[in-house]
């Protein structure tokens, strides 16, 4: 698929981060919730399946069976990275804007909700911080259900986090900021009556989808990833 062809914002999304993982993680092969994690838009798994189906049919992933583990799995084509480093050249592009904007979400800790995507198949950054959904209370109730898996997650976390030399070493300034945020994240829940979503979203999932991001395919991703399907399930539901 050459540079003129139109494809949704989330294919590129999608695209965008394969061949990131690829390039700089050596990873080939994802499953869809794996990718839902990469990519910097809030969608439900059908969505994301619906929109890999149809790079699939412009041959620009494609899915293998890996014997060691009996799972088909995902992976980006020669043709989808051409497609994407020949957009990546012009900064007008869709691969160019979505770099720009995943930039500015990864400062900001938000994603852009399932409900802006789906609507449409196109998105509008950047989000509005400035209402209400995002800074209604949540209530902090720590006799729910819930409650003690999500801080044990997150304390699990932020151990992991704090014993990795090679992240210390390697990424010192974003991992003494993520594991900041995380500390006063971790004291308001276990302190506080409520929170935001805002405050949800930039003190404790950001940092943490940082961290599965960065160590995709290590024990941090796991750790990470775990404590971020705590934090939406005892928030959000899901």
């Amino acid at each position: 698929m050459g540079l003129g062809t139109k494809i949704s914002d989330v294919e590129v999304a999608v695209l965008v981060e394969l061949l990131d993982q690829l390039a700089n993680h050596d990873a080939k092969h994802f499953g869809t919730d794996d990718i839902a994690d990469l990519i910097s838009y809030d969608v439900t798994s059908n969505f994301l399946e619906t929109t890999v189906r149809n790079l699939e049919k412009s041959h620009l992933v494609e899915w293998n069976f890996i014997e060691e583990i009996s799972k088909t799995l995902v992976s980006i084509t020669g043709a989808g990275i051409k497609s994407v480093q020949d957009r990546e050249e012009n900064p007008k592009s869709d691969v160019s804007q979505y770099l720009l904007m995943r930039s500015s979400q990864s400062a900001s800790g938000l994603t852009l909700s399932s409900l802006q995507v789906e609507a449409t198949g196109k998105v509008t950054p950047p989000v509005d911080t400035s209402s209400d959904e995002h800074w209604t209370p949540l209530p902090v109730d720590r006799s729910r259900s819930g409650y003690g898996e999500m801080v044990s997650c997150l304390n699990k976390a932020r151990d992991e986090i704090r014993k990795d030399n090679g992240y210390a070493e390697h990424h010192q300034e974003e991992r003494n900021e993520i594991l900041s945020n995380l500390d006063e994240g971790i004291t308001k829940l276990e302190s506080g009556d409520s929170v935001t979503r805002q405050f949800v979203e930039t003190k404790l999932l950001a940092g943490l989808r940082r961290v599965s991001k960065v160590f995709s395919k290590a024990a941090l991703e796991e750790v990470a990833k775990l404590a971020i399907k705590a934090i939406r399930l005892f928030f959000f539901g899901d």
